[in-house]
């Protein structure tokens, strides 16, 4: 794999896939990233994505200000579905980002995550 954003490492003569994503705000330009990812899937070796998708999987990654568009929401599930990559959780906070502390703008979500394949 030879991509700027990917480390490819042998160990133990074994290849693992690392890929570091930092995702546009912009959905139409995630879309792009979607597709990228998929381009890139090492099949047969071991994948860690990590890093800020920009992205949450459903209304209960979001707390404050409007939902999350529900097609946002749904392109990014179905890129983790289609490749039955899974997301290892989070452990300690349910939020990575949050803004606006004490003001009516306040927003809390979590955009960062590591996906394995």
């Amino acid at each position: 794999m030879n991509l700027p954003e990917s480390i490819d490492c042998l160990l133990e003569n074994k290849h693992y896939f690392f890929s570091f994503v930092y995702a546009n705000i912009l959905q139409t330009r995630r879309r792009l990233l979607w597709d990228n990812l998929r381009s890139i899937i090492p099949y047969g070796s071991p994948w860690l994505v990590i890093g800020d998708f920009n992205a949450v999987t459903s209304s209960h990654e979001r707390l404050g200000s409007n939902l999350p568009l529900r097609s946002s929401c749904d392109e990014f599930v179905g890129m983790i579905d289609h490749w039955d990559l899974l997301d290892i959780g989070t452990h300690g906070f349910n939020f990575t980002r949050a803004n606006g502390r004490g003001t009516r703008a306040h927003v809390e979500c979590r955009l960062d995550r590591i996906i394995i394949l």
